[in-house]
């Protein structure tokens, strides 16, 4: 998928789009696919978060007092990487956030102290930022992270993930949710009629009614979950670590290996979930040894 991809890609699940067209290639060659209608519609757990952010707000001001009371420490953890953001008084770094699985830690601390110098300028989220403050005059907050989401994470993960990893078989898919007047329609209606009472998606399950069977349209979400958390604590771990530490890769001081082993001890005694940070570590490692790319610090510049 790497070599399909052409460059570090770490969405997993064009793993299963990859497989799934692989099944069905000799019979279909055009498939129909759902992209673009949580974005649109309101589909992401995020969404309802902001839908509700006063409540939100709520909870985690009161954390001193209701931490002590949580039972499930997955729970507790959780809560506490999620306080500062709900904390804060902008919402432009909610927003990212929300957007990312990577809310532990300092994910930069596992790059060498050159690479990380070179880069402590950068601001990884400024796209976010950015566009947050074009869609400022949005006064209602799910519709601007909806309207984000259509210009960042749809076109720049999604449909490069679908249209590279079923490609790959030759199976061409259409996103028929995307079409330019529906997306120009479902972007101009306020937020309450894609989330309503709790529904995600409601103005599209509602539109649908009678024509897909109510079990499909308020069964429960089903994503393209893959355990690669997992699979690097058990049937990849050995392939991680030979692709992390081989001499081509440690060669060209690209991490710290003190907090690099840390993080991986951790992720594979189960104390700490570090597998999305790894999986992109291991696709990035991938990428350098199969196009034998070349990394040099030449004048305080990274090549």
């Amino acid at each position: 998928m790497v070599l399909q991809h052409d460059e570090p890609f770490s969405d997993a699940a064009n793993i299963p789009l990859y497989l799934m067209t692989k099944e069905i290639k000799e019979t279909c060659k055009v498939i129909l696919q759902g992209d673009g209608g949580d974005e649109l519609f309101g589909g992401y757990p995020r969404y309802h978060i902001l839908h509700n952010l006063k409540w939100y707000k709520l909870f985690f001001s009161s954390l001193n007092f209701i931490e002590p009371i949580i039972l499930s420490k997955y729970i507790r953890e959780k809560t506490k990487r999620f306080y500062p953001l709900f904390a804060a008084k902008n919402n432009d770094n909610l927003f990212a956030k929300l957007l990312t699985e990577e809310k532990e830690g300092i994910p930069e601390l596992s790059f060498s102290k050159e690479l990380r110098f070179l880069i402590k300028d950068q601001l990884p989220f400024l796209h976010y930022y950015n566009l947050s403050k074009q869609f400022e005059y949005l006064k209602d907050d799910v519709q601007k992270l909806l309207w984000i989401d259509t210009k960042i994470i749809l076109p720049d993960q999604f449909l490069e993930k679908v249209d590279k990893s079923t490609m790959a078989n030759g199976v061409e898919v259409r996103v028929p949710f995307l079409d330019n007047h529906l997306v120009e329609f479902a972007l101009s209606l306020p937020s309450k009629y894609k989330l309503h009472k709790g529904i995600k998606k409601y103005l599209l399950k509602k539109a649908l009614e009678g024509i897909v069977p109510n079990e499909v349209l308020y069964g429960p979400k089903k994503g393209f979950g893959v355990p690669y958390q997992n699979w690097l604590r058990g049937p990849l771990k050995e392939f991680m670590m030979d692709k992390l530490y081989s001499q081509s890769i440690m060669d060209k001081n690209l991490f710290d290996y003190d907090v690099l082993a840390h993080r991986i001890e951790k992720h594979c005694a189960n104390k700490s979930n570090w597998g999305f940070h790894l999986w992109k570590i291991l696709n990035f490692c991938i990428w350098i040894d199969k196009y034998n790319v070349e990394i040099s610090y030449e004048n305080d510049e990274f090549h």
